[in-house]
């Protein structure tokens, strides 16, 4: 397992879908943002502040990549730039120990881009995060990037799914961006978490498509409060984490798993493969400590009666509130379903 400190992660993001994912999402060692209605942005600064160096081309940069050309020659030649940077960067960070998250709408214009970084970086793993189809289990991915599929696993959720009719299509995406960071975290909370490369690479000999199944419930006021660090903050925005009650959060986490696995809490239409194995992520506003390792021990257990083909994910810090937490509340226990997608060009077949 490797260490998020060893581990070098980028995000590079393309059009909406990047425009979303990209400024919130963990990154320790580059980031890069370009979307054509905007018109391309300045210094992303990263919201979760840590200091992964920007490649997004400056506005000089597309202008001048941008002149004497046709609007779709110019946004390929932008995305082709963005991507020779980030590889550039990539090169300085230990590719052969890192994860690149492409958050992209369509997948043509990022096609031939991330086919070039797959075989200028092999021991890189590339992830695509993007919208899919709702046929996509009769008719097969849309983000089909060349054969061999140079993408470790592909992340799906789209703005019509489940989850967003109920919670909005921007709330889904920061219960994803959350669900991402505390995916890059988690082995520094416990080490018998997996980390972000072992996660997407289990999940890509699955799919290499997977959803997420989303869930959230207020806790209890704590009885004493601190503040925590910059790395607790990343998860959930700023909150003030506190000792709780350990047994409130575990019957939430209970009720918040069962609820991540409904029909309902899904980012896209297709429905969980029960009989495939998933990741469940834990995201409880506990600080390091003894109370936060009981947590852990008790709620794999639990996990493991409820659903013994899934594997948990702990990370300590703030869940995402549902759109209608009540009013008021400050500490959210989070969890998300991380599911394989079945479609006709998996790569393994079902057990």
């Amino acid at each position: 397992m490797k260490r998020p400190d060893s581990q070098k992660i980028s995000v590079i993001g393309i059009g909406r879908q990047g425009s979303g994912f990209v400024p919130g999402a963990f990154a320790n060692a580059i980031h890069g943002l370009f979307d054509k209605e905007r018109k391309g942005h300045e210094q992303l600064k990263l919201g979760n502040g840590h200091g992964a160096k920007d490649v997004t081309p400056s506005l000089a940069e597309i202008a001048q990549a941008s002149a004497g050309k046709s609007p779709d020659d110019a946004y390929r030649q932008i995305v082709e730039h963005l991507f020779d940077r980030a590889g550039n960067n990539i090169a300085l960070a230990k590719a052969g120990d890192g994860v690149t998250l492409v958050a992209h709408d369509e997948a043509a214009v990022v096609a031939g881009p991330i086919r070039s970084m797959a075989a200028r970086h092999p021991g890189q793993r590339i992830a695509s995060v993007s919208p899919c189809g709702p046929d996509h289990e009769s008719n097969g991915c849309p983000v089909s990037v060349g054969t061999p599929v140079p993408l470790t696993a592909v992340a799906h959720y789209q703005d019509n799914s489940p989850f967003a009719l109920d919670n909005s299509p921007r709330r889904q995406e920061a219960f994803a961006v959350n669900s991402h960071d505390a995916l890059c975290l988690a082995p520094h909370f416990y080490p018998g978490n997996p980390s972000l490369g072992d996660v997407i690479e289990v999940l890509g000999e699955l799919g290499p498509c997977f959803q997420y199944g989303f869930a959230s419930l207020h806790l209890a006021p704590g009885r004493s409060k601190r503040f925590w660090g910059s790395l607790g903050k990343s998860l959930g925005g700023s909150y003030t984490p506190a000792t709780g009650d350990l047994n409130d959060l575990l019957a939430q986490a209970a009720v918040c798993t069962e609820l991540a696995h409904r029909p309902s809490a899904l980012s896209t239409d297709n429905p969980i493969d029960f009989g495939l194995p998933r990741f469940v992520v834990y995201i409880a506003p506990f600080p390091q400590g003894e109370k936060f390792l009981e947590f852990i021990e008790r709620q794999t257990v639990s996990l493991a009666r409820a659903f013994p083909n899934a594997r948990p994910v702990f990370c300590s810090g703030n869940g995402v509130p549902l759109l209608d937490a009540p009013k008021g509340s400050e500490r959210f226990c989070q969890v998300t379903v991380v599911a394989p997608l079945r479609s006709p060009g998996s790569r393994s077949q079902p057990q």
